[in-house]
């Protein structure tokens, strides 16, 4: 199965990525869309209709409607959507469910992609969806644990095999997702991180299935983007503080992600026609 390179702008706050959430966070989404990133919390995503791809700890998988995925602690995972799509995502931090935290300690799911999900796990998803919309932390937090518990009876766990490849993707990401405002490149990135440029070239496709310059255009871009919104700087200024060495660079790769040009997009993203996603 070959992707089509789309990684869009991350609706996941930077407080769940952070691992920071006070409880499940579960949200409904059309036409989803997030760039690589991981955390401790277990991730579960319920394709309601259409199809989405994503992937997960390297792997490709293809979600379609009815189908579910499992992502556990601390896999590097991405998602887009390359038509429509209807999504229910949960995000249950671990602290907020003990029960399951002690069973998942050195272990993670066996299966990434379910593909005839049990209707019980259907219903609990849907039921934590309405949860999260004003019921109790005990109520969110029981169903969240039914959720997980269902998914372990269902599919089992696995040891959780060290692998060096997605440990040292761990510190990349974050150190881009701190400093790519800043000149960098992937032989700087190579020393500080003590790997040749090759093994780290390899890592990214083999990781992301992505360019480091892709990944650093997408966060690059995705901030211009939020800046454009903000309609307070030139496009001048965005550029600069986006990282970008020059305007007709940021012209160039902001319109090849987005199809618009920059102020294009900030236009039609005012009259709410423009989309978030982002295309390579």
């Amino acid at each position: 199965m070959t992707m089509k390179r789309a990684i869009g702008i991350s609706h996941i706050p930077l407080r769940a990525r952070n691992d920071e959430m006070e409880s499940t966070w579960c949200f409904a989404r059309e036409n989803n869309n997030c760039m690589p990133h991981y955390h401790l919390s277990v991730e579960v995503v319920y394709v309601e209709s259409g199809t989405m791809m994503g992937m997960v700890a390297g792997q490709e998988i293809c979600i379609r409607a009815g189908q579910m995925a499992i992502i556990s602690s601390y896999a590097i995972h991405s998602f887009f959507t390359p038509d429509t799509s209807r999504v229910i995502v949960a995000v249950i931090p671990m602290h907020f469910v003990p029960a399951i935290q002690k069973r998942l300690e050195n272990q993670s799911f066996s299966k990434i992609l379910i593909e005839d999900p049990e209707p019980e796990l259907v219903f609990l998803m849907r039921l934590l969806l309405r949860s999260s919309q004003g019921a109790s932390l005990e109520t969110i937090q029981g169903v969240s644990q039914s959720l997980l518990g269902m998914l372990i009876d269902c599919y089992g766990l696995q040891p959780t095999l060290p692998s060096n490849s997605a440990g040292i993707m761990h510190l990349v990401i974050p150190y881009m997702q701190q400093h790519f405002m800043e000149d960098i490149n992937i032989e700087d990135m190579a020393r500080q991180f003590g790997y040749s440029k090759s093994r780290l070239t390899h890592l990214f496709q083999e990781q992301l299935h992505m360019t480091f310059t892709k990944f650093l255009n997408a966060l690059r871009c995705r901030y211009a983007a939020t800046l454009l919104r903000s309609q307070e700087y030139t496009v001048v200024d965005i550029a600069e503080m986006s990282g970008f060495s020059s305007v007709s660079t940021f012209y160039r790769v902001f319109k090849r992600t987005y199809g618009l040009a920059p102020l294009e997009y900030a236009l039609e993203k005012d009259s709410g026609k423009a989309s978030d996603t982002e295309s390579f």
